[in-house]
C-alpha cells in the first residue's frame, strides 16, 4: 500500500513539475507582452500628450499588469523621489531588482536595460527611434516564444508526465 501512495505522489509530483514549466513559457509570453504594453503608452505619452516621464510611467504602470507593471512604478517613483541619478541608472537598476521576478531571458533583460540608457537623455525623434526599435524586438521576441510555447507545451507536460510513470516502473 505505501509503494502505490509513493507511486502516485511521485508520478503526481513530476507530472506537476512538467506542467509548471510548460505553464513559464505562456508566462513568458504574457511579460513580453506587458513590456510592450508599457512602451506603447511611454511612447503616447512621451511623443503625443509630451507627459513629463514620471507621470508617462505610472501611466505605463496602469496600462499593464504583473512583474512590468511593478517595474514600470519602481522606476516612476524613484524619478519622482529624485534621488540624484540618471533615467539610465534608474531603468538599469529596476531592472536588476526585477531579473529574480522575471521570465525574461538574458537578452531581452539586456535590450530592455540599452533602451533605458538613452531614455530622457535625447530629443523626441531619437526617442521615438528607441521605442520603434524595442518594441519591434519584443514583438519579434513575442513570435519566437509563441512558436517555442505550441511546440514544447505539450511536450513538457507529457515528458513530467512519462517521467513520474518511469521512475515508478523503476522503483517498482
Amino acid at each position: 500500500m505505501i509503494k502505490l501512495i509513493g507511486a502516485g505522489m511521485v508520478i503526481i509530483t513530476c507530472g506537476l513539475i512538467g506542467t509548471l514549466l510548460g505553464k513559464n513559457i505562456t508566462k513568458h509570453v504574457e511579460e513580453i507582452r506587458q513590456f510592450q504594453f508599457g512602451l506603447q503608452t511611454l511612447e503616447t505619452e512621451i511623443m503625443y500628450t509630451l507627459t513629463p516621464l514620471p507621470q508617462a510611467l505610472k501611466a505605463a504602470e496602469s496600462q499593464t499588469k504583473g512583474t512590468p507593471a511593478k517595474f514600470f512604478q519602481e522606476v516612476g517613483q524613484r524619478l519622482k523621489d529624485g534621488q540624484g541619478q540618471t533615467v539610465g541608472e534608474i531603468w538599469s537598476e529596476s531592472l536588476k531588482k526585477l531579473t529574480p521576478y522575471s521570465l525574461l531571458t538574458t537578452e531581452e533583460l539586456s535590450y530592455l536595460e540599452q533602451f533605458g540608457q538613452g531614455l530622457g537623455s535625447s530629443d523626441r525623434e531619437d526617442q521615438l527611434k528607441r521605442l520603434t526599435r524595442i518594441k519591434n524586438y519584443l514583438l519579434h521576441r513575442e513570435k519566437e516564444v509563441e512558436t517555442e510555447r505550441s511546440q514544447f507545451q505539450k511536450v513538457w507536460q507529457t515528458l513530467g508526465w512519462s517521467c513520474g510513470l518511469v521512475i515508478t516502473l523503476i522503483f517498482i
